[in-house]
């Protein structure tokens, strides 16, 4: 089994990465291969809305989102990671999300259905609500992929580096979403044998 990690805060050692860590160590703890990719490191152009990838479900825009469509498809669970910047998600990791688009079509987004994912949000402020406008977003567009979502993370009072570390029981909740994202899909793959 294989479960990728998309970290969409830039700041590297950041709470958001911390945070990805952890889950990321939760599923291979469960038993799954695991790999974190750190979109600010890469090349993802935005979605222009040509809709050359409408024929095929294949994207024209040649960057690094090419190599990230087939990882995607081979993934059996994926951890969505972002720090909340003005009440939404970074622009790196919606961008990397708009680029989705090409997997949504006819003839080929039943690669993604079934596919068990779950969210990290990291942010400053104390009202666990900031979190709303990512979350939906993320949701929406799992819920049209038909993409379960195992669970998700809030990790409020985070704004500064290592924030996350005076929480330990934040750390101990993404240990586990990436633990338990492993589980229940295999669980969901043992049922469909049977």
């Amino acid at each position: 089994m294989k479960v990728l990690g998309f970290m969409g805060s830039p700041r590297i050692g950041g709470n958001t990465d911390i945070l990805l860590d952890r889950a990321l160590a939760g599923a291979k703890d469960a038993g799954a291969e695991v790999e974190k990719v750190i979109l600010a490191q890469l090349e993802i152009n935005p979605c222009d809305d040509c809709e050359g990838c409408e024929p095929g479900g294949e994207c024209v825009l040649a960057d690094d989102m090419m190599a990230l469509y087939e990882k995607i498809y081979q993934a059996d669970g994926i951890i969505l990671a972002t720090p909340i910047y003005w009440w939404g998600p970074t622009a790196q990791i919606k961008t990397f999300l708009d680029r989705w688009y090409a997997m949504a079509q006819d003839a080929i987004v039943h690669r993604l259905a079934g596919k068990r994912v779950a969210f990290i949000f990291a942010f400053a402020d104390d009202d666990l609500t900031t979190a709303d406008p990512a979350d939906a977003t993320f949701t929406r567009s799992m819920n049209y992929l038909n993409m379960p979502i195992v669970g998700r993370v809030r990790a409020s009072s985070c704004g500064e580096r290592g924030d996350v570390y005076k929480f330990p029981a934040k750390l101990e909740e993404a240990y586990q979403l990436g633990f338990s994202l492993v589980k229940v899909t295999n669980l969901r793959k043992a049922s469909k044998g049977s």
